[in-house]
């Protein structure tokens, strides 16, 4: 028993010979230096933030987006009959690559009215629920653009959520269809000009029984002709020009050109185009002309608008036309 009256006053008598267990000192010790080694690796390596697919985490690749501020450009058609604009050719354009810029995701909706231009986007976004709610309330279409294998990009670039061809046919379903749910609203899914799945017969087969199955539409925007047994597939578009082979003013201007021609010849026409500065510009030059006159012979409008009223047989024809090999 400690004597705390001798300790005050100096008394001799001997504080009491407390001893500490080893087992409980070492594992004191050891959840110290626990807790210092977890400290230290936190600010070197900073903990996932998102968790979009398989637990893949975007935080090096996305940039912070914030919508509701954002005016959006005004409808060109408001003022116009529904008899003037049925007279006239349809031309939907594809703003692809969309998504891990908010920057350039910002520039487009405040340059393209939302009835004009069907938005692609990339699953690599931060705070992708507010992004989606903000494109929806603005009226604007989206589509699931997938990340995939292509010709000539290494698989390590198409980033942590795309499709390979390694993959195997459970493989490839199973990441398709955790992008798909993950993009309930997305009007169809489209696939990259560089895309290697629609030369491979049975795996872009299968990629196609899944999109139908979820009821989505399948934008191919490669240069590969479809063939014929996959005419099966009511939802299968493609697409006629990539308006920024070569991303310089001429050439763009000399594709939509070739984009107008081919609305001329078969009532409508599908572009692609991606968000280079120069291409963005472009674009836009060419909207204005089209909206100064009340006369213009094309109507801009979206995919999801365009095709979602055609039946199975008129699909068919249409996609024969749509092929950019004939």
């Amino acid at each position: 028993m400690i004597n705390f009256d001798t300790l005050v006053s100096g008394g001799k008598e001997k504080l009491p010979d407390i001893r500490v267990p080893k087992a409980l000192l070492f594992g004191l010790l050891s959840a110290s230096a626990f807790i210092l080694l977890w400290t230290i690796i936190g600010f070197l390596i900073p903990l996932p933030k998102h968790d979009l697919v398989d637990g893949v985490d975007l935080r090096e690749i996305v940039l912070p987006i914030k919508l509701p501020d954002i005016a959006a450009a005004r409808s060109p058609y408001a003022e116009l009959s529904a008899e003037s604009l049925a007279r006239r050719d349809k031309i939907m354009i594809v703003i692809a690559d969309l998504g891990p810029s908010g920057r350039i995701l910002r520039d487009v909706i405040e340059r393209f009215p939302a009835d004009t231009v069907t938005l692609s986007l990339l699953p690599y976004m931060e705070r992708k629920q507010d992004v989606l709610i903000s494109l929806q309330e603005k009226g604007f279409e989206y589509w699931l653009q997938i990340p995939s294998e292509s010709e000539t990009t290494p698989v390590q670039d198409m980033g942590p959520l795309g499709l390979e061809l390694t993959q195997g046919a459970f493989g490839i379903e199973d990441r398709l269809g955790r992008l798909m749910f993950n993009f309930p609203e997305a009007r169809g899914v489209v696939f990259a000009p560089d895309a290697a799945f629609p030369s491979r017969d049975q795996s872009w087969e299968r990629i196609l029984e899944k999109t139908t199955m979820e009821g989505k539409s399948v934008l191919d925007t490669t240069s590969f002709p479809t063939k014929n047994e996959l005419l099966r597939f009511d939802s299968l578009i493609k697409s006629h020009v990539l308006l920024d082979e070569i991303p310089n003013e001429t050439q763009i201007l000399s594709k939509i050109d070739e984009l107008t021609a081919k609305a001329r010849d078969n009532g409508f026409a599908i572009g692609v185009i991606r968000p280079y500065p120069v291409s963005l510009d472009t674009l836009q030059m060419w909207f204005d002309n089209q909206f100064e006159s009340d006369t213009s012979p094309y109507q801009l409008m979206t995919l999801g608008e365009f095709f979602s009223p055609l039946k199975a047989i008129t699909t068919r024809s249409l996609d024969r036309g749509l092929d950019i090999s004939q």
